[in-house]
């Protein structure tokens, strides 16, 4: 952390890039799989499932154990980006059912 305080990285960013590696990482990998194997279904619930659970239950664990603190950024910025990105996902399945390689980068360049 003393790192982090010498560049200016909020501690919060590095946990969350931690916590979000460490999540992601297997779920990725298992969207990967799934895509590879033609089992498109498979990959997309698992990215949806994933978008939901991480966020809601490390939250309502963390609530029931302690008052949960959100800094401003959280709530400004993250949150809503979260929600963008998620309806962006959304649109890009309802309209075609699939997502294009160039959506695929796009989201991924997001």
């Amino acid at each position: 952390m003393v790192l982090a305080d010498k560049r200016g990285v909020a501690q919060s960013f590095i946990g969350i890039a931690i916590i979000s590696l460490g999540a992601s990482l297997p779920e990725l990998a298992v969207s990967i799989g799934a895509a590879f194997k033609k089992s498109y279904q498979l990959s997309i619930g698992n990215i949806i499932g994933s978008n939901i659970f991480d966020v809601f239950i490390p939250i309502g664990l963390g609530g029931l154990i302690s008052t949960v603190e959100m800094e401003k950024t959280l709530l400004h910025f993250d949150l809503p980006f979260l929600l963008f990105a998620s309806v962006l996902v959304i649109i890009f399945l309802l309209t075609k059912r699939a997502i294009s390689k160039m959506e695929g980068l796009f989201l991924m360049a997001l």
